[in-house]
C-alpha cells in the first residue's frame, strides 16, 4: 500500500512540475490577460523569433523592434492562433513579415551616407550564407501548413521527431512522410532561387544558426508589452490589422470572426472590378424618354 501511495504522489508531483503547454498558456492569457503566461510564451519561442529577425535584418537595433512587434501581434490578437500546437509556425510567419516591414522602412528613410555606413559594417557570416538563410525563411513560409509545421518544430524549435509528432497529434510515421515531402519541396524552391541545396542540409544541422539567445533585457521589455505602453518604432513594424486589438466578441466566437473576415475579403475583391462593373449595363442609368424593350415571346408559344 505505501508503495502505491508513493507512486501516486510521485505522478502528481511530476504533473504539477511539468511545463504548461502552449494551448494552456494561450488560454490563460486570452481569458485573464495573464502576464506570467505571456512571459513564458516569450521565453519559450523567443530564440526562434530572434533568429528569424537576425537572419532577415542582420545585427542592427531594428532587430529588437521586429522581435517585439512579433509578440505584440500575439498580445493584441491571441485569438488569431487557431491551433495552439502551430504557434511556432504562426510566430515564424509574423516575424518574417515584421522584418520585411522594417526593411521597407529602411529603404524609404535611409540616406545615401547611412546606406554606405551600413554596407561597410562587418557581417558575422559570408553574404551568400546570410542571404541563403533569408531565402530559406521566405520559402519556408510559402510551404503549405501541413508541410511547414514539422520543419519549423524540428529544425527551428529543436524538437525531436517524437516530440513534434506528439505536439501535432500525429503518428511518427506520418510525421516522417510529411517531413520528407516538405524537405523535398523546400529544396526544389531553394534551387530555383539560386541557393545551393547543401545550405538546407547545413542549416538544419546547425541549431545555433537558426536559434538565437535572447538577452534578458529584451525578454523583460517584450514581456511587458502585454500590460505596458508600446514604442512607436515597434508599432511601425506591424500592419494596421495586427497592431490593434481584436474585438472581444470575435475572439470568443471564432466562427463570427471567420464570417467577418470572409465578408471583408469579399468586399476587397470587388474593389479592382468596380470600374468594369460600372461600365456594365447593371449600373448604367436609364436614359430619359427611352422605354425598356419588352421581351420577345417564343414564336412557338
Amino acid at each position: 500500500m505505501p508503495a502505491k501511495v508513493a507512486r501516486v504522489v510521485r505522478e502528481c508531483l511530476q504533473t504539477l512540475s511539468a511545463p504548461l503547454s502552449d494551448a494552456e498558456l494561450l488560454r490563460r492569457f486570452k481569458r485573464n490577460r495573464d502576464a506570467d503566461a505571456f512571459a513564458e510564451l516569450v521565453a519559450r519561442h523567443g530564440p526562434v523569433v530572434l533568429g528569424v529577425c537576425r537572419r532577415a535584418l542582420g545585427r542592427s537595433p531594428d532587430v529588437d523592434d521586429a522581435f517585439q512587434a512579433t509578440f505584440l501581434a500575439l498580445a493584441r490578437r491571441p485569438g488569431s492562433v487557431r491551433d495552439p500546437a502551430r504557434l511556432a509556425g504562426w510566430l515564424h510567419r509574423v516575424a518574417l513579415r515584421a522584418s520585411g516591414r522594417v526593411t521597407k522602412r529602411r529603404r524609404a528613410t535611409r540616406s545615401m551616407d547611412e546606406a554606405g555606413a551600413v554596407a561597410s559594417a562587418p557581417e558575422p557570416r559570408d553574404l551568400s550564407w546570410s542571404e541563403g538563410l533569408t531565402v530559406l525563411d521566405e520559402e519556408l513560409t510559402r510551404l503549405p501548413d501541413r508541410l511547414r509545421m514539422p520543419l519549423v518544430l524540428c529544425y527551428l524549435e529543436g524538437l525531436t521527431r517524437d516530440e513534434a509528432a506528439e505536439r501535432l497529434s500525429w503518428s511518427l510515421a506520418f510525421l516522417k512522410r510529411r517531413m520528407e515531402e516538405g524537405r523535398r519541396r523546400l529544396r526544389d524552391r531553394l534551387v530555383r532561387r539560386g541557393v545551393s541545396s547543401a545550405l538546407l542540409a547545413a542549416a538544419t544541422g546547425l541549431n545555433e544558426g537558426l536559434r538565437a539567445a535572447v538577452p534578458s533585457n529584451l525578454l523583460l521589455r517584450t514581456a511587458a508589452l502585454s500590460v505596458g505602453q508600446v514604442p512607436d518604432s515597434v508599432h511601425a513594424c506591424l500592419t494596421a490589422w495586427e497592431a490593434f486589438p481584436c474585438p472581444r466578441s470575435l475572439e470568443e466566437h471564432p466562427s463570427d470572426s471567420f464570417s467577418f473576415l470572409s465578408l471583408w475579403h469579399f468586399l476587397l475583391c470587388l474593389v479592382p472590378s468596380y470600374p468594369n462593373l460600372r461600365q456594365s449595363s447593371i449600373l448604367q442609368p436609364r436614359q430619359p424618354g427611352r422605354r425598356a424593350r419588352p421581351l420577345r415571346r417564343n414564336q412557338s408559344s
